[in-house]
Parts: C-alpha cells; sequence; structure tokens
C-alpha cells in the first residue's frame, strides 16, 4: 500500500502596506510644517508626496497585496489637506512681503518730503543762529539794509527796495504780516542768487539774510 506525504503549502507573502504606511506619516509631517510661518513650501511639498503615496497604496488593496486601506486613504485626505494649506501659507507670506516692501517705499517717500513746503509761492524761512540788529539811525531806513528783522514804517520805509543779490550765499528775504516773524503769518519770501527785488507795506515785518544791501527805489 502507498502511503502519499502532503506536501506543505508556501507561506503567504506578508502584506506590502509600505505606500499607505509613508503617506500617513509624509501628511502628517506636512501638516506641522504647513503651522510653522515660512516653511508652507515644505508643506506643499509632503503633502504631494502624501497623495502620491496614499493612491498607490490604494490601488495595492484593490490588487490583495495590502491590507491598509484605511490607513491609505487617510494619508491621502491628510496630504490633500497639508497641500492646500501649504499653498494657503504661501500665498499669505508672499501678500505679507509685498505689503511690507510697500509700506517701506512709503515711508521712505513720507522721509524724503520736506515738511511745510506745500504752500505754493512760500519758500520756508532759513533758520538762523542768530539775527543782525538793525543799523541805528534817526528814522526809517532806505539804503544799506542788510542781515536782520525790520519793522516796516519804523525801521525802514515802505515802498520798493532792490539789492544785487547774494553775498557769497544765497539771498533770502520773506515778508511777515502782524508785525510777527512766525511761519503762519508768511505773506511771500523769496531765496536765490540773481537781483533780489522786494516791495513793503506800512506793518509789515521785513526778514533779510544773505544779501547785499537792499537800497530803496521806488
Amino acid at each position: 500500500m502507498t502511503h502519499q506525504v502532503a506536501m506543505p503549502y508556501p507561506p503567504a507573502a506578508p502584506p506590502r502596506n509600505g505606500f499607505g504606511i509613508t503617506a500617513l506619516v509624509l501628511a502628517l509631517i506636512g501638516l506641522v510644517f504647513s503651522l510653522i510661518p515660512l516653511t508652507g513650501f515644505i508643506a506643499l511639498i509632503l503633502g504631494g508626496l502624501a497623495v502620491l503615496f496614499g493612491l498607490l497604496g490604494v490601488a495595492r488593496t484593490r490588487k490583495g497585496v495590502a491590507t491598509n486601506k484605511i490607513m491609505s486613504w487617510i494619508g491621502t485626505g491628510l496630504g490633500g489637506l497639508s497641500l492646500v494649506v501649504g499653498i494657503v501659507g504661501m500665498v499669505i507670506v508672499f501678500q505679507a512681503a509685498d505689503q511690507f516692501v510697500r509700506d517701506m517705499d512709503k515711508i521712505s517717500d513720507d522721509l524724503q518730503t520736506s515738511p511745510g513746503s506745500a504752500q505754493e509761492g512760500i519758500v520756508p524761512a532759513s533758520p538762523l543762529t542768530e539775527t543782525a540788529a538793525p543799523a541805528q539811525n534817526t528814522g526809517p531806513l532806505t539804503s544799506g539794509i542788510t542781515d536782520g528783522m525790520y519793522h516796516v514804517g519804523e525801521d525802514i520805509e515802505p515802498g520798493t527796495y532792490k539789492s544785487a543779490g547774494g553775498d557769497g550765499r544765497p539771498c533770502f528775504w520773506a515778508r511777515y504780516k502782524n508785525g510777527s516773524s512766525e511761519f503762519a503769518n508768511v505773506i511771500t519770501s523769496n531765496l536765490n542768487d540773481g537781483p533780489a527785488r522786494v516791495t513793503v507795506k506800512s506793518g509789515e515785518l521785513l526778514e533779510i539774510s544773505g544779501c547785499q544791501p537792499f537800497e530803496k527805489v521806488g
């Protein structure tokens, strides 16, 4: 009598769950980077890889060579979330950088703008460390008027005065109303190197700096 010997079955191949596990790990790491400022591009890359490996893992489960179908789908979903959040983070960073550049440009433009010079036809008075006192005279001057502050009608006569120009510095003159040299009281002013001409009325204040002597011509 012949006895048949039973042949052992070959061992079953272990499930190939690597793609699903990789997808889940990459997705979780990508989500962490998506929450950190300036690292959105890392979340974008990891999220894309997680989606790729997750879909490969799902394909393996359909072929019966892997058993972690749920894990593969979770990795795919979280990878997609990481991908979206990474894109949003990068957009926010780029917008913030663009706004920062705009703000810095605006601040630079504001610093380059001279304050107090927006009034048309008005040249702001140069700050003087010391103004020369008008020459002593028995009456209002009509000639030899140099640097200083003059009350029209008291220190100098009303009328039109002319100067040859600057004395090596730009010739500056300014007329003030109400006898006050405050900027708000400026009537008109001028600053140049050439001949200067100014007409003043009684009660005004005339400031002169850096000019050759003014002489009354009218």
